[in-house]
């Protein structure tokens, strides 16, 4: 009786989840510079890499049931040597559309690629090819955001040519036209502001848009910022106050920005004493974006940056990762709760180096993460990809 009472008490000591690692069940292949995106619906993974296949780039398509075995689907492939296909891509809900940004195409103009699905074919198909309307604009493409409808489109481009250079801008488009593609408006940088476009992230219909800028002065600085627009009867419009951190040495603020189904909620990972990543909420009577839940902790206690955040559609979820953590890659997933972001389950840590990509598969509570080491006297780098589930 007793040890029973003692089993039971230990077993209410765990949490009440578990991440096990999955890696020698699952199929999947890991390449260098391999990134991940799931779709909203956890069906499908993208495996986009921007120099994969002949360094044309390629975006491979595979679908899954239970988050461990992957069957490829379709393969997209960049149209030259170094243009940068597979750097970013989006997916819209209903699977209908997918957007591969190839920022260097064309001597770092960059393009976006829109794929659609085509029945017949039972396969995406090249349906547009998008240039920027902008004169002067460089790494077009370097991010994409899709509405979840598919009729919205936000392109990152954080160049100019010229005195300019580093300011950036994020064009809008619109696809709800069949076979038409709407240039809607740029929207440019506020004048302090460097590599504005670096990251871009729009509600799922299409009404808001964030965008980041990976520094927010003219010195030799990265303390970043995010704007967040709304669309109104005079196109994208400010939404609330120009969000920032105070002063820091390199906070890495604004490099990684994810943005809630609505559009009301916003995550960015940042480097600094108190905080691995924070998450705002719009405030409609104060027209101000408030900080939520307070913030997450630092990882280990060190200032090293998120280098990959997945906010829940409904922003009440977030799951991070490093490269490098106490002693190898580190990723957690944390939840709002009562207010306040709590630890769900274990951290996950590397087993031999840095994780360079992490993805958050919410309906089926699943995260790949990419781990890349170099083993003693070799002098190459090798990766392997990991699967982690809920237990």
């Amino acid at each position: 009786m007793i040890d029973r009472l003692l089993i039971c008490f230990l077993l209410h000591l765990l949490p009440s989840y578990l991440f096990a690692q999955t890696a020698r069940q699952h199929n999947l292949k890991n390449g260098l510079n391999d990134q991940y995106t799931y779709a909203s619906n956890g069906e499908y993974l993208l495996i986009h890499n921007r120099i994969g296949k002949g360094l044309k780039g390629e975006v491979k398509v595979l679908k899954t049931e239970d988050g461990m075995h992957y069957e490829p689907v379709q393969d997209l492939q960049g149209p030259a040597l170094l243009s940068g296909f597979g750097v970013s891509v989006a997916i819209t809900d209903d699977l209908s559309r997918i957007a591969v940004g190839a920022y260097q195409l064309n001597k770092d103009t960059g393009a976006v690629f829109i794929y659609e699905w085509q029945e017949k074919a039972a396969s995406w198909e090249l349906a547009h090819q998008i240039f920027p309307e902008v004169s002067g604009v460089l790494n077009f493409g370097h991010t994409v955001a899709i509405a979840g409808d598919g009729n919205r489109l936000a392109v990152g481009a954080p160049s100019f040519v010229g005195d300019n250079a580093d300011q950036g801008a994020c064009l809008v488009y619109d696809l709800s036209t069949k076979d038409t593609i709407t240039y809607v408006g740029c929207i440019r940088s506020h004048k302090n502001e460097r590599h504005f476009g670096e990251q871009v992230k729009i509600s799922a219909d299409g009404s808001i848009v964030a965008v980041g800028a990976s520094t927010d002065d003219w010195k030799e600085r990265c303390e970043g910022a995010i704007n967040v627009y709304q669309w109104s009867d005079k196109g994208y419009v400010p939404l609330g106050n120009r969000i920032a951190l105070a002063k820091d040495t390199c906070n890495h603020f604004a490099t990684k920005i994810e943005l809630s189904a609505d559009g009301l909620r916003l995550a960015s990972g940042v480097s600094s004493k108190k905080y691995a990543a924070l998450v705002w909420e719009y405030d409609a009577d104060t027209d101000k974006w408030q900080v939520l839940g307070a913030g997450i902790p630092p990882f280990g206690g060190s200032r090293d940056h998120s280098s990959q955040i997945v906010l829940h559609p409904q922003g009440n979820k977030l799951a991070l990762s490093k490269g490098l953590g106490a002693d190898y890659g580190e990723a957690m997933l944390y939840e709002l709760v009562a207010g306040k972001w709590a630890l769900k389950g274990n951290k996950v840590y590397g087993n031999r180096g840095h994780f360079t990509a992490m993805a958050f598969n919410f309906p089926l509570g699943v995260m790949v993460i990419n781990e890349v080491y170099m083993p003693k006297n070799i002098p190459d780098l090798i990766e392997e990809v990991a699967v982690y589930k809920w237990e």
